[in-house]
């Protein structure tokens, strides 16, 4: 696996997870992009196939991953993380990423078993402007 790989899957069904998927790439910092591009990949993709499937336990997390320079990021820990590359207030979450991450996990959780009942949406790449298009990957 390569190093410079920086993907976030999530799942691609869900309209929360959509959603977060649209903050990101709005609100991502403008010179993050061009440090260490970011790309988008739904865990249902032959992309995540490829690429992690393997490594992840069995059953996998329910969980948003983010592969981050060739290391598995799940749950707060992907949350806190990809706020890095987000421009202010949102890049404030990152004060959280070195406080132990039980209470932060189950907090992701409970939005995790609620996030079915968000409205699902089309195809995240069907409502997204073109030039965020090339960042998916399927």
């Amino acid at each position: 696996m390569e190093n410079d790989q920086n993907i976030l899957f999530y799942d691609g069904p869900c309209g929360l997870c959509q959603g977060a998927v649209k903050f990101v790439l709005r609100w991502e910092k403008k010179d993050a992009h061009s440090q260490l591009p970011l790309y988008f990949a739904e865990l249902q993709s032959p992309a995540f196939s490829e690429l992690l499937s393997a490594q992840l336990p069995d059953p996998m997390p329910d969980s948003v991953i983010y592969l981050h320079r060739g290391k598995v990021f799940i749950k707060s820990k992907a949350v806190f993380l990809l706020a890095s590359r987000l421009v202010f207030p949102f890049h404030l979450l990152t004060v959280f990423q070195h406080l132990p991450s039980g209470f932060f996990d189950w907090v992701y959780d409970g939005i995790a078993w609620i996030r079915h009942r968000w409205p699902r949406h089309q195809a995240l790449c069907e409502v997204i402007p073109a030039e965020w298009k090339k960042r998916l990957l399927v």
